[in-house]
């Protein structure tokens, strides 16, 4: 009987919550089901391809939050039902955490990716450190710390045994599963991967930067590493934050010495970019090092370099016209690095959208200093024909 109904009732959920105001009715039905019932709604209609748009409620350890969805984030509708019914034990445990005599002051949220377990300590007026390298999470995360009147502590990096810079991978349109572990990422071959080159850093290097070790006295961190224990939906674990996790809860008791800080304080600031801009960006990186001294560099060093660097890169785009009979490039545009993070995630729908389709030219400045470059074809009627040429001397 429970199969036959499944479908009839899956059918009348999503109808409702494709508009505003059954998407409300669906709310409050949700707040009234017990703990065993949201567990089961979540699985039956955990659905990737529903999309919603509206306010969300859920209630925690007798706080009211308020989730903003949008038909723009696609695991609004997962998030949402989520927040109940997906790990439920877990949830458990913080409840009791923050009821307790002694509810933590610091946690430390690792792999935060849009926030549903950071909030739920945030609203508990508890500090929470994040960690979410996958820029792909940030403004959602952010958006429902805004709704809830609680501040972001938002880190942009992986955490390791080290500092060092990573390769961090999810298949597209799919966040959630986002991974540095290189084995994970092989599985996904058949799909559509993006990737980020990301700074990691170590927890310890965070508790001696944000000085949050444990005195007499103190309140105590509670290391929130969903990555050291919890299996995720391919059946695979991934440990590579549990060393980093017991050592934080053996040396959060004693203070710890200053060694390390200036090197987590500037990974913490280090950006995000792109793969392929970093294989860009790296050999140049790596000549500055060797040209100060530097013989064998490693990856710590060329993570700091590019911090350092990063700042004053420029990007200038320029395409093929032609021109008494041959050819030569037109510049159309200079971004310097902060404003270019839109193109460097999609270069070519970047372009295509803004000048049409060619043959274009991306050149890598760092000052006055030529660091790489690279061509780029998108299709399409070319557009840029109308664009004014750049002046490169002005």
């Amino acid at each position: 009987m429970h199969q036959l109904l499944r479908a009839p009732v899956r059918s009348v959920v999503r109808t409702l919550v494709s508009s505003g105001p059954g998407l409300r009715l669906v709310n409050v039905v949700h707040r009234r089901l017990t703990p065993v019932a949201r567990r089961r709604f979540f699985y039956l209609c955990c659905d990737e391809t529903w999309r919603v748009q509206g306010r969300w409620t859920v209630d925690f350890a007798g706080r009211r939050l308020l989730l903003p969805l949008s038909r723009d984030f696609p695991d609004a509708w997962l998030a949402a039902i989520g927040f109940h019914g997906y790990d439920p034990e877990l949830h458990a445990l913080y409840e009791t955490l923050v009821t307790g005599p002694r509810p933590p002051r610091v946690v430390f949220d690792v792999g935060a990716n849009y926030g549903l377990h950071a909030l739920r300590f945030l609203v508990h007026g508890a500090r929470v450190v994040a960690f979410e390298p996958n820029p792909e999470c940030h403004r959602w995360f952010r958006g429902w710390c805004a709704a809830n009147g609680v501040a972001c502590d938002l880190a942009p990096v992986a955490i390791g045994d080290s500092a060092d810079c990573v390769v961090l991978a999810f298949p597209e349109g799919r966040t959630y599963l986002g991974s540095v572990v290189p084995s994970v990422r092989a599985a996904w071959r058949a799909a559509a991967v993006r990737t980020f080159v990301v700074p990691q850093v170590s927890l310890d290097d965070v508790v001696v930067e944000r000085d949050l070790a444990q005195r007499r006295g103190a309140p105590r961190a509670v290391g929130h590493a969903r990555q050291a224990r919890v299996r995720d939906r391919r059946g695979g674990r991934n440990n590579a934050a549990a060393p980093d996790a017991r050592r934080l809860r053996r040396r959060a008791r004693h203070e710890l010495p200053g060694r390390g800080a200036a090197r987590a304080r500037d990974t913490l600031r280090s950006p995000v970019i792109a793969t392929w801009c970093w294989n860009l960006l790296e050999p140049y990186l790596r000549r500055n090092l060797t040209n100060r001294g530097v013989e064998r560099p490693t990856r710590k060093h060329v993570l700091e370099e590019f911090a350092r660097v990063w700042p004053e890169v420029t990007v200038t785009l320029g395409v093929q016209e032609p021109y008494a009979g041959t050819i030569r490039f037109k510049w159309l545009v200079r971004l310097p690095s902060a404003d270019a993070g839109l193109f460097l995630d999609d270069p070519e729908g970047w372009i295509a959208a803004r000048y049409g389709g060619g043959k274009f030219k991306l050149n890598l400045h760092h000052g006055m200093h030529f660091v790489n470059t690279k061509n780029f074809k998108p299709a399409g009627e070319p557009r840029w024909g109308e664009v004014p040429a750049l002046d490169l001397e002005a």
